[in-house]
């Protein structure tokens, strides 16, 4: 009887030093993986921080969602890279994401997505946009 109460503890061990070391790992390759919005290309699929100027901020009435996006070096169409807040998440912000970040340069950590073709990070909380203060 004793044995399989160990194995469950020992289990619930394991499963929770897994669930750490990849939550550690993905921290880790956050900062291993820092490039420019000109670059985002190449780490499709990948937990990057993201660096660029936000040019354009336009928020979407065309859909359920009413996503707000921050255009990364070029306005819309041509942005190089966007960053997508859903109207749901805004209210995580201190201020309208246009007040906060529109003109300034900013680093973005998350998944990038490819979306239309276009690359993007969707972001549900501003600790994952940072204002680069070496602009």
């Amino acid at each position: 009887m004793v044995l399989p109460v160990l194995n469950q503890k020992v289990i619930r061990l394991l499963l929770f030093t897994l669930i750490l070391a990849i939550w550690a790992g993905q921290e880790r390759s956050a900062a291993q993986c820092q490039i420019p919005a000109d670059s985002v290309l190449v780490k499709v699929g990948e937990y990057c921080t993201v660096s660029g100027k936000v040019v354009s901020v336009f928020q979407s009435n065309k859909s359920d969602t009413k996503p707000v996006y921050l255009n990364i070096e070029k306005p819309y169409p041509n942005q190089v890279f966007e960053v997508v807040i859903f109207a749901k998440d805004v209210q995580n912000f201190s201020k309208h994401p246009r007040e906060l970040y529109e003109g300034k340069k900013v680093k973005v950590s998350g998944v990038i997505e490819l979306y239309n073709n276009r690359p993007q990070i969707i972001v549900k909380d501003p600790k994952y946009i940072e204002i680069d203060s070496t602009e």
